[in-house]
């Protein structure tokens, strides 16, 4: 756990936690391969405006131009992209490339997240669960790691219906936990569990660490 300190302490400004209203809004995707594919239905979801630049694309993206759900730039990254862009997300397999398009995003001042890399990013992509009308975001100051992937796999089982990967919902009625992914052995993050859970009469968040799904403590 340790480790894990020392890396959101890395984490030199204060994170400002907010959700934003993307609904008409353009929104820019760099990269349409796997990574990308997983970052577009979010932005679909919220009645973004969302393009998508790069020379070839998976095939959800392509299906996903094909039904008019995106606009696809078949080349590669153009400054003149980011005309009249809002957010735009990088996920690109050329570091290079990725810079350069934060650079030219930054100048702009248009909020940029490129995957998997914080240092080029003015925002990061939360970990999320939804019930109804509530959000819940959690964020790890960019430092969920490779581990994340593996986290989803194991909690899916656990999840509730209405759940995105990653959280289990509580047997408990009003009661709202979720599972976060760690880092910790051998300075890699791996697995561990720790809840938030929302108590429907008091309004009120807690987030003991230790606790597994059922509320009884893990062993150490």
């Amino acid at each position: 756990m340790g480790s894990v300190r020392a890396r959101l302490a890395a984490e030199k400004e204060r994170l400002f936690p907010v959700f934003l209203k993307l609904g008409r809004r353009r929104c820019l995707v760099v990269g349409a391969g796997k990574t990308a594919a997983e970052k577009i239905p979010r932005l679909l979801g919220c009645g973004a405006i969302v393009s998508v630049v790069a020379p070839a694309g998976t095939s959800k993206i392509q299906t996903w131009a094909r039904a008019g759900k995106l606009s696809w730039i078949q080349r590669r990254f153009e400054p003149q992209d980011l005309h009249e862009i809002f957010l735009c997300v990088v996920a690109t397999s050329s570091e290079v490339v990725n810079q350069v398009v934060y650079e030219e995003a930054r100048q702009r001042g248009i909020l940029c997240n490129v995957v998997h890399d914080g240092t080029h990013s003015n925002f990061y992509y939360p970990a999320v669960v939804e019930r109804g009308p509530l959000q819940i975001a959690i964020s790890t100051a960019g430092q969920a790691g490779p581990s994340r992937g593996a986290c989803g796999k194991s909690s899916k089982a656990n999840s509730a219906p209405n759940g995105r990967a990653g959280f289990a919902g509580s047997q408990k009625p009003g009661v709202l936990c979720m599972t976060i992914p760690y880092r910790r052995e051998k300075d890699e993050l791996s697995c561990a569990s720790a809840q938030a859970c929302r108590s429907q009469g008091s309004g009120r968040v807690f987030s003991p660490l230790g606790i597994t799904g059922q509320g009884k403590p893990r062993a150490k």
